[in-house]
């Protein structure tokens, strides 16, 4: 099967349309044969997929909704929105200094994924994501 990640703004806004059309392009990789889904939690568009793929469960049971973390950490750090997780993967980063970790596990995320929604601006790491992306030759890359 195969692998979508989400990649967007930490802050931003979406209408009952911009959820729509989400949910309608989640389900359109779900036919096409993604049934994993990867998403850093960080942020509003973080959130917003982590809810669409959350409410797709109840018509495909099969998907998974993966939290992949950038620290990892020995105590049980529980979020707001973490119950729309199935689990938490800790891609190896050890050796990356700290402040570099989120980029990283982004890169992660874009290296095993079939697929990437995304929503970014001109500016911030998130673009900076989007071009690493854009020049990788096996991902489709979707802007939400």
């Amino acid at each position: 099967m195969s692998v979508c990640c989400f990649i967007g703004k930490s802050r931003c806004s979406f209408s009952e349309e911009d959820i729509k059309r989400l949910k309608d392009t989640i389900e359109d990789l779900i036919h096409q044969g993604v049934d994993t889904f990867y998403n850093g939690k960080k942020g509003d568009f973080d959130c917003e997929c982590a809810k669409a793929v959350y409410d797709l469960k109840k018509k495909y049971n099969f998907i998974r909704n993966i939290k992949v973390i950038a620290y990892y950490s020995f105590k049980k750090e529980e979020g707001a929105i973490d119950y729309l997780f199935d689990e938490s993967y800790y891609p190896s980063l050890e050796k990356v200094p700290y402040r570099y970790r989120y980029i990283e596990r982004n890169k992660w995320m874009i290296r095993n994924s079939d697929f990437l929604i995304c929503r970014v601006s001109s500016l911030g790491s998130s673009c900076g994501i989007k071009e690493y992306a854009q020049r990788r030759e096996n991902i489709t890359i979707i802007d939400i």
